[in-house]
This record gives structure tokens, C-alpha cells and sequence, in this order.
């Protein structure tokens, strides 16, 4: 048995998005449109490489004796899988101060600011762009 799961997002808790339903009803109806072409023998060249995000870790928010003491930086709402270079605003403390991104490399943060990670204090996960040969 072989199966396809689409996870669908990035939307906050409680919201609807109809750009992300449309997305993912475009999707799914190329997912069923190769099946079918498959089925028939028919099957669509591949391509030789497709890019990939691979997760690499996960940043926490800003913490001050055990209490959250800031928030992602307004710039990246929104934006996952954008790119964030070093030096770039990363966090906003409560005070209003600009925590900047000290890594070392370009990086690509996905979920981010998903409601469903603040119990664990995760701010957002790190991903590195791939190329995957296939």
C-alpha cells in the first residue's frame, strides 16, 4: 500500500486561508492527475532534481529568569521559508530591543510562530535549503 500525505500551512491556529486551501486543492489535484497518468501507464518524466528544505534545529524564544521575555521580529511573520541571513532581526524583547540572528549561514525558518509549539518556548524551526537528485 503506498499513500500521500499534504500537510497543509502555514496557517495560525483558528484561521482560514483561502490561498492555502486553494494551494492545497491544486495539489492535490496534480497528486491525482499523476496517479491516474500511472495508472495508465503513462507516468510523467521526473525531473532530475527538485529542492528541499531540511530542518537543522529550532530556535527558542527570548527567555528572562524562566519567563518569555520577547517575541518573533515583526519581519518574519509570515514569511516561512523565506531567507534569513545573518544579522537580521530576529526577536523583539518585551522592552522593544532587536535581537539579530547570530548564526554563521543563511538559513530558511519554517513554523514559524506556530501557537502550537509556545508550550515548548519554540520560536520557530531552522531548515537549510537542499538539492535532492532524484
Amino acid at each position: 500500500a503506498r499513500s500521500l500525505a499534504i500537510e497543509v500551512g502555514p496557517v495560525p491556529q483558528g484561521v482560514l486561508d483561502y490561498r492555502v486551501l486553494a494551494l492545497t486543492a491544486e495539489l492535490a489535484a496534480h497528486a491525482l492527475d499523476f496517479v491516474h497518468l500511472a495508472n495508465l501507464g503513462q507516468t510523467p518524466a521526473l525531473p532530475a532534481a527538485i529542492e528541499v528544505f531540511q530542518a537543522t534545529g529550532m530556535l527558542m524564544f527570548p527567555m528572562l529568569d524562566g519567563c518569555l521575555n520577547g517575541m518573533l521580529h515583526e519581519s518574519l511573520l509570515g514569511r516561512d521559508y523565506a531567507p534569513l541571513a545573518p544579522g537580521a532581526p530576529l526577536f523583539r524583547t518585551l522592552a522593544g530591543e532587536v535581537i539579530c540572528y547570530d548564526g554563521t549561514e543563511v538559513v530558511y525558518p519554517a513554523f514559524i510562530n506556530e501557537a502550537a509549539y509556545y508550550y515548548k518556548g519554540q520560536a520557530l524551526t531552522l531548515t537549510t535549503k537542499r538539492t535532492l537528485m532524484l
